[in-house]
């Protein structure tokens, strides 16, 4: 996970707590639909988080899954040999990765 993931799940869990205590707080003291749209509010920095420990951990295997391709003993021709691949291909590759790597959030 990036460091601003890291920040991003901080301040879900901040807002959580935030909106779980005006809740507490308001409970029995204004209209009842205020507090219950108040609980339902305080699940949405929850479900956000989630989604961001989720795409953290897709981009990690989306990474390995390209690493293992990249690699010269993972690479099998149509015939089903392994062959090596050629120094432009190597430089083409460095490339894909370093503008998919800055595409998706640089290092974890």
């Amino acid at each position: 996970m990036t460091w601003f993931a890291r920040i991003l799940c901080a301040l879900y869990g901040a807002v959580f707590l935030w909106l779980a205590f005006c809740a507490v707080q308001t409970w029995g003291h204004v209209p009842l639909w205020t507090s219950i749209t108040m609980v339902a509010a305080s699940l949405a920095p929850v479900d956000a988080g989630l989604r961001e420990c989720s795409r953290a951990d897709e981009d990690r295997r989306y990474r390995a899954l390209l690493e293992r391709a990249a690699r010269p003993a993972d690479l099998i021709s149509p015939a089903g040999t392994r062959e090596p691949i050629s120094a432009d291909e190597l430089i083409a590759f460095d490339r894909i990765m370093r503008k998919e790597f800055k595409h998706r959030g640089g290092a974890s």
